[in-house]
């Protein structure tokens, strides 16, 4: 009986180990995953206001964490959103000087599909990651650091 209980604690102990190890590659991973998520979520409804000559909204539910396409006349959803992984929440959201930690961010993309530039801190099981995204161009850049997201967006990548 003795040697099933010291055979049960090593096995208890490796799968342990194992679950230790396969957590940080698999947290990178669903934050990777929901970074490109993000990155297409936002380049298709720029290209869809510029296809569609009209503006639309870039709705960030931060407490949900989902995206959301909407129609800023009716505030209508136009598309399917966009729900990261229950692991990967929005912790905040930049526009400029603004810093929001709740509720929802609506980020105008005009018909020729320019926005302001913004940002988004992503969280995945204690990695966290910025996504910046620059308004004129709509390409996206990574970074680790907030005060280089607020020196980046106070540089003027606006599409205003």
């Amino acid at each position: 009986m003795v040697e099933l209980a010291v055979v049960l604690l090593i096995l208890s102990l490796a799968t342990a180990a194992v679950v230790l190890r396969v957590q940080r590659p698999l947290s990178r991973a669903r934050l990777r995953d929901a970074i490109e998520a993000i990155g297409h979520y936002d380049n298709t409804t720029r290209a869809a206001a510029r296809s569609q000559d009209r503006p639309w909204l870039l709705v960030i539910d931060m407490a949900a964490g989902r995206l959301i396409r909407t129609d800023p006349d009716t505030g209508r959803e136009v598309s399917a959103p966009l729900q990261l992984p229950g692991s990967t929440t929005i912790e905040q959201c930049r526009i400029g000087d603004e810093n929001v930690r709740a509720g929802e961010v609506a980020i105008p993309v005009s018909r020729r599909g320019l926005s302001v530039s913004y940002a988004i801190e992503l969280e995945c099981r204690g990695r966290r990651r910025w996504l910046v995204a620059a308004g004129l161009t709509g390409e996206w850049v990574e970074m680790d650091d907030e005060e280089q997201v607020r020196e980046t967006l106070g540089a003027g990548l606006d599409a205003g």
